[in-house]
């Protein structure tokens, strides 16, 4: 029985530290400014025993819209009504979708020196056009459009990193 132990503890130290460490995310809340809706601003998230579903005190519905401007929020599969703020769980992938109904040019930024180390953002238009949230800071908005922004594990290759 010891044997089998010894055998047990030298295969777990054996594991490498990213298969042990699985695809979990840091915590990290990004907040994205937005220009041309009823809010200045939308916060996306990760953080340990979060769910991808609503969770009280977590996520936060986005107030009404103005009669004349614009609306934008983060919508959840489950939940017809439009977030503020969507925190999902610490595990990679993760995908947040943002609903913009605008009357006119529309904006999204955000500050590339505060994405979280060691995860990849990207944003993609719904018509395919896909952005490096790293290597640019916004994005404009002409007409009513979703947006999904991913962030995934940033690939330890230095090749695939330039």
């Amino acid at each position: 029985m010891k044997g089998f132990l010894a055998l047990l503890v030298i295969f777990a130290c054996s594991v490498p530290r990213a298969l042990a460490q699985g695809d979990k995310a840091p915590d990290f809340n990004l907040k994205l400014s937005v220009k041309g809706f009823q809010v200045g601003e939308l916060h996306i998230g990760c953080k340990a025993g979060a769910t991808a579903d609503y969770d009280k005190g977590q996520d936060i519905y986005v107030p009404p819209a103005a009669i004349q401007g614009g609306t934008v929020g983060l919508i959840l599969e489950n939940n017809p009504l439009p977030l503020y703020q969507d925190i999902r769980p610490a595990e990679f992938p993760q995908t947040w979708r943002i609903r913009c109904k605008t009357r006119g040019l529309a904006s999204v930024s955000w500050d590339k020196e505060l994405l979280p180390e060691g995860v990849v953002f990207s944003i993609r238009k719904d018509n395919g056009t896909v952005y490096n949230m790293g290597k640019t800071d916004s994005i404009k908005i002409y007409k009513d459009t979703e947006l999904f922004i991913t962030a995934n594990k940033q690939s330890e290759s230095k090749e695939e990193q330039k």
